[in-house]
C-alpha cells in the first residue's frame, strides 16, 4: 500500500498518466458572427433534371404497345 494506483482490465495492466488537476479553459471573448441571410430552403434552377422529370411521362414510356 504505497499509494500508488494500478489500472487491470482483463488480466492485464493497463499503461496510463494520473492527471492531478484539471488545467481551466479558456474564457470565450468573441462572439460568433450571426449570418446577415437566414437559411433558405434549396430551390434548384429551372433548367435543373429536377425540374424535367414528370411521372405521367415516365408512364407513358413504360407502357407496353397494344
Amino acid at each position: 500500500m504505497d499509494g500508488s494506483i494500478h489500472i487491470v482490465y482483463k488480466d492485464r495492466a493497463v499503461l496510463f498518466t494520473a492527471v492531478e488537476e484539471l488545467r481551466p479553459r479558456p474564457m470565450v471573448t468573441h462572439q460568433k458572427q450571426q449570418n446577415s441571410q437566414p437559411n433558405r430552403k434549396y430551390v434548384p434552377p429551372p433548367d435543373h433534371p429536377w425540374r424535367r422529370y414528370s411521372l405521367q411521362s415516365q408512364r407513358a414510356s413504360q407502357a407496353l404497345p397494344v
